[in-house]
């Protein structure tokens, strides 16, 4: 099934459990507003090959944005190469080119707590700053 807009985000760490519920707030309001929405939970255990699966199964021509969340991936071991933060990463560019393969037109959005007004990186096309709930339904 195609998306209006996929949202990937991380857990809390390798230990916690926290539910990332920003994302899912993000989702609800979306839906509400009418947009079909996909979140994907534990970005930082897929590979690079996974993601490209589930690329091929959600992003369309009709896909407007795919969100990244950066709040948990900065503090997990060994993935800064997976957030979407102002370094990029062999694995940053692998992920954005395939999305962009697919629907050229779609954006690409990060957010989360680690989003801040300084942020810089050339493959993100929205960065949202703070509570994302009401600023992503705007953008969408």
């Amino acid at each position: 099934m195609a998306y209006d807009i996929i949202l990937f985000t991380a857990t809390a760490g390798t230990r916690l459990n926290i539910k990332p519920y920003g994302a899912y707030k993000c989702a609800h309001e979306l839906r509400s507003a009418g947009y079909r929405v996909l979140v994907v939970n534990h970005l930082h255990k897929f590979t690079l090959d996974e993601l490209k699966h589930i690329i091929d199964r959600t992003v369309s021509d009709s896909t407007l944005f795919v969100g990244v969340s950066n709040t948990f991936l900065i503090a997990e071991d060994n993935l800064s190469k997976r957030s979407l933060t102002n370094s990029i990463g062999e694995f940053q560019v692998d992920f954005v080119d395939y999305i962009k393969e697919r629907n050229p037109n779609c954006k690409i959005v990060v957010g989360g707590a680690n989003t801040t007004y300084n942020f810089n990186n050339p493959l993100v096309d929205y960065a949202i700053i703070g509570y994302g709930d009401l600023s992503i339904v705007n953008l969408a």
